[in-house]
């Protein structure tokens, strides 16, 4: 049974008939926790929508589960996650 982020707080989906359709990942985004300075962080756990479309080495695609909040569309339906996104704005150069 997955434990999602709702708010403030946490929940449990109790889905049926999960052998056809499981249940969607929490979303595994990193946010800080606490004090900037500390440099703790935790995943969001928020309840994921789509995966992340960054093509790694071998061919395949990232496919991190992500939230609404911390899925960037780059394209229409292709999205990345916050790190793949962050790596993509370092390969490019600046145009102005």
């Amino acid at each position: 049974m997955p434990t999602y982020r709702h708010g403030s707080g946490f929940m449990h989906l109790k889905m049926t008939n999960t052998a056809k359709r499981p249940a969607p990942a929490p979303c595994c985004a990193r946010i800080p926790r606490g004090s900037p300075a500390i440099g703790a962080t935790m995943r969001c756990c928020a309840i994921s929508s789509v995966l992340c479309d960054h093509v790694l080495l071998d061919g395949s695609t990232c496919d991190a589960p992500l939230c609404v909040d911390h899925a960037h569309e780059i394209e229409h339906d292709k999205h990345l996650c916050p790190t793949h996104l962050a790596e993509r704005r370092d390969n490019e150069p600046e145009l102005f």
